[in-house]
């Protein structure tokens, strides 16, 4: 439906497979979509995205540790949600989680990046429940009494326990 309201529906459709290739898992649609892409992102960020979503297609650990290393150089105000979604979708749960830290309070939807497919790692690092507490997080489940789908099911992250 989104498509369909812009005014460009091909820009849209490049910026949604570039943006959400991490939870699609659909890697070749995102590497199609970042060279094709109409946007105006830095050459440094689109190169290293690029070789991230090379990495996750491939399945290379060599080519995941190099492309995490390429996100993970990228200058502060180039480390976007996308970015920290690519880290965590590459392994490196707790250099995500620092970023994503670093990041917290710079806009009102940021928290909200926790609870996508690509971060399910990150819940699972030991530094997570003291950034879940700081974030209000923690208080905010034993006052309602609810729990995050996370903690559901069979292999529940390990801070609901602390919940």
């Amino acid at each position: 439906a989104m498509i369909e309201l812009e005014a460009d529906p091909s820009f849209l459709k490049d910026f949604l497979a570039a943006t959400e290739a991490t939870e699609t898992g659909d890697y070749e649609a995102g590497i199609r979509a970042l060279a094709n892409m109409k946007l105006a992102i830095p050459a440094e960020q689109r190169t290293a995205l690029l070789a991230a979503y090379r990495a996750l297609r491939s399945g290379n650990s060599a080519m995941k540790l190099e492309a995490a290393n390429a996100l993970t150089a990228l200058p502060d105000d180039q480390q976007n949600y996308v970015v920290v979604r690519a880290i965590a979708a590459l392994g490196m749960s707790r250099e995500a989680l620092r970023m994503y830290v670093k990041k917290a309070n710079a806009r009102y939807d940021w928290p909200s990046l926790l609870w996508h497919s690509s971060m399910r790692p990150v819940l699972n690092e030991p530094a997570f429940p003291t950034v879940a507490e700081r974030l209000g997080l923690m208080t905010y489940w034993r006052r309602t009494r609810t729990r995050p789908h996370v903690c559901a099911g069979n292999h529940p992250a390990p801070f609901c326990r602390m919940i």
